[in-house]
């Protein structure tokens, strides 16, 4: 099940991914070059699962040079199902440790997915410290 391939927060601007550290969360195929997630460009660079309670992460994100309080914060993620389906649970750490923040369901297409995380990043310096890891729940 190839997915999620790119996550951008989006508020006034997009954040992209620019760092995949390797943790224990390493379970995902991995196809391509490190951080995998930081543009649409699959079959190139992607991750991809199918077994349930899997996990990848963390993956970090550019910085924001904004200063004032965001308006809105989403996490949005690129992704498709395949055969198995299932859901992406996500789990942000804003520098406190990481809490669950919602759960995607893929379409069978590719398609934006997207959580409003604005609740557990409520400032450009929680925004700046995010990371995120994935769990995929058949």
């Amino acid at each position: 099940m190839p997915f999620p391939y790119t996550f951008p927060f989006i508020f006034d601007e997009e954040l992209y991914v620019n760092l995949y550290t390797v943790t224990s969360r390493n379970a995902w195929t991995k196809v391509g070059t490190t951080p995998y997630l930081d543009a649409i460009d699959y079959p190139i660079n992607y991750i991809h699962d199918d077994t349930n309670e899997d996990e990848i992460g963390n993956f970090d994100f550019a910085d924001s040079a904004e200063t004032t309080v965001p308006q809105s914060v989403l996490l949005r993620i690129h992704c498709r199902k395949e055969v198995s389906g299932g859901t992406i649970k996500v789990y942000i750490d804003s520098g406190a440790g990481f809490v669950d923040a919602g759960t995607i369901t893929p379409d069978a297409d590719w398609a934006w997915k997207e959580l409003d995380v604005k609740v557990i990043l409520d400032t450009y310096e929680k925004v700046n410290a995010a990371k995120i890891y994935l769990r995929h729940v058949i």
